[in-house]
C-alpha cells in the first residue's frame, strides 16, 4: 500500500515539475521577446530623437 501511494506522490510530483518547467519556459521566451521588442523600440526612439534635435542643414 505504502509503495503505491509513494509511486503516486513521484508521479505527481514530476508531473508538477514538468508543467513548471514549461511554464518556465513560456515566460522566458515571452520576457525576452518583450526585451527585445523594447530594444527596437528604444533604438528607433532615439533614432528619431537624435534627427530631432540635430536636423541636418539645407544645403
Amino acid at each position: 500500500m505504502e509503495d503505491a501511494i509513494v509511486k503516486e506522490i513521484r508521479k505527481t510530483r514530476a508531473e508538477i515539475l514538468k508543467e513548471c518547467k514549461y511554464n518556465i519556459r513560456s515566460f522566458t521566451e515571452l520576457a525576452n521577446s518583450e526585451a527585445e521588442q523594447f530594444k527596437k523600440d528604444q533604438s528607433e526612439f532615439l533614432t528619431k530623437s537624435h534627427k530631432k534635435l540635430h536636423p541636418q542643414k539645407a544645403d
